[in-house]
């Protein structure tokens, strides 16, 4: 009976680490790269006679409702691997990469840093897309003494918990309400909003801190609702709630799907008021799985816009649709310059042990979301996000 049990468990152990890199049903059009397995040209190079490759882990959603964010990433740091090692490398050495897919699951992420830790040839992460994600797997690299750069991790409290492996190239999402905040109730005239958000992590921080910024301006949220994104698709009660407290914006915290759902059936409902959101929502998907008509007028906020025409923004757009066949959102451009930012510690000398520090004491790096650098705590205080709508099916900057 106890070999039958220890037979069952070790199974089950396998599976649940098949889970960090098994495909599945992810309902995005976008399609991820090649398998990791592939060879050089496909941003996998071998190890050269010059010196042992620069192996690093990416982490992020390759499946399930949120894998479009993945997938974008992958494809930024494909990029960025592919040009790098097509001149040369860094130093003589080549970068390799391997993916693992934490389907925007903490308990999935912590699954995959067990594997990544377990491996113990790499030398750094490029952290999950969510913060919450992040924050479950990251003591685990921290005790390992792996380096972890963010493009996407927006809550403000992961770098107040004192992380000493942990460095983010994006703005914070308390910096990004303020922005979304003042718009909201300087520029729209909003008095009473009502806030939808999940039971995310970063989403439930989100409503917390937009309330407060809220207060700060002597408006009260009339309403709210906090929806597990995973098992709940029917919104239109909270709608419906919404609409008879007299809401008169809705502030929409959350990934992509959830939001576009929302926004989908409140218009299918008629109910006509603004709505604002941050990052997560500045998807194709968005507009795709909402509508072009619900989603018309939509505001939302970005730390990359493909729009920019400064040279070296519209070079890395054209290669990345010429390699992915789709536009870059800030999870593709953010993917591509966490990459560049790792192999400019590299290219100076900087180990696995010493990366963190370099970065924080020399970075000064013009990327294409935008100047990187870092403080202390491991933020980027040169980062700020773009305010965006929704036009005509398209993402518009707003000046």
């Amino acid at each position: 009976m106890k070999r039958l049990l220890a037979l069952f468990l070790s199974v089950l152990m396998v599976l649940s680490l098949a889970a960090c890199s098994q495909p599945a049903e992810n309902g995005s059009d976008a399609q991820a790269p090649a398998s990791d397995a592939a060879p050089a040209e496909d941003g996998q190079a071998p190890a050269q006679d010059s010196g042992d490759p620069i192996r690093f882990a990416v982490v992020g959603a390759m499946t399930g409702d949120s894998a479009n964010t993945g997938i974008q990433q992958e494809w930024g740091v494909k990029l960025a691997v592919q040009e790098i090692n097509d001149a040369g490398g860094i130093n003589g050495r080549m970068l390799e990469y391997e993916v693992f897919d934490d389907q925007l699951i903490p308990n999935q992420a912590v699954i995959c840093a067990e594997k990544i830790v377990a491996d113990g040839n790499f030398d750094f992460v490029v952290s999950p897309i969510s913060s919450g994600c992040t924050l479950a797997s990251n003591p685990m690299f921290e005790s390992a003494g792996l380096p972890v750069i963010s493009a996407t991790n927006t809550a403000d409290h992961l770098t107040e918990q004192g992380f000493k492996n942990f460095l983010r190239i994006c703005p914070t999402a308390g910096a990004n309400l303020v922005q979304l905040v003042e718009l909201a109730v300087d520029t729209y005239g909003v008095k009473a909003p009502a806030i939808f958000y999940t039971t995310a992590e970063v989403d439930t921080s989100s409503f917390e801190t937009c309330v407060e910024l809220l207060k700060e301006k002597g408006i009260e949220v009339v309403a709210s609702a906090a929806v597990e994104a995973e098992t709940e698709k029917d919104y239109n009660s909270h709608i419906a709630n919404f609409k008879d407290a007299g809401a008169d914006a809705i502030f929409c915290f959350s990934e992509y799907a959830p939001s576009a759902l929302f926004v989908k059936q409140q218009y299918a409902l008629g109910y006509d008021v603004q709505q604002f959101s941050l990052s997560g929502t500045c998807n194709p998907q968005f507009i795709e799985i909402a509508g072009k008509e619900a989603s018309e007028g939509f505001i939302t906020m970005s730390a990359f816009d493909a729009t920019n025409p400064r040279e070296q923004v519209q070079e890395f757009v054209k290669k990345y649709q010429e390699l992915s066949d789709i536009v870059p959102g800030e999870w593709g451009a953010g993917g591509y310059d966490t990459v560049y930012v790792a192999a400019e510690a590299f290219k100076a000398g900087a180990t696995k042990e010493n990366m963190i520090e370099w970065l924080r004491e020399n970075c000064n790096y013009q990327g294409v979301t935008g100047m990187i650098s870092f403080d202390e705590k491991g933020d980027n205080p040169s980062a700020k996000a773009l305010i965006l709508q929704v036009k005509d099916g398209q993402y518009t900057v707003v000046e």
